[in-house]
């Protein structure tokens, strides 16, 4: 099959690993550090989740957050 202007690619694994350079960079120049917590930088998570959980726990996928949703998206 031909790929057109049309044809849409399932790449939400691909922006996994581009999201990772892209933060370990903000880490080398000293902008961040992977053990920060996720409130310092994004607002709205209760206090048990923006003060526990860090840059590193997000890029492994080990918050135990679970997956997260628009409320639309999952909504009937």
């Amino acid at each position: 099959m031909a790929n057109t202007p049309e044809t849409r690619f399932n790449i939400g694994s691909m922006n996994k690993m581009i999201t990772s350079v892209a933060v370990a960079q903000f880490v080398q120049k000293g902008k961040l550090s992977f053990q920060d917590t996720i409130g310092r930088y994004v607002d709205g998570f209760p206090s048990e989740i923006a003060d526990k959980v860090t840059v590193h726990h997000l890029l492994t996928h080990t918050s135990g957050m679970g997956i997260c949703r628009s409320r639309t998206e999952g909504s009937r």
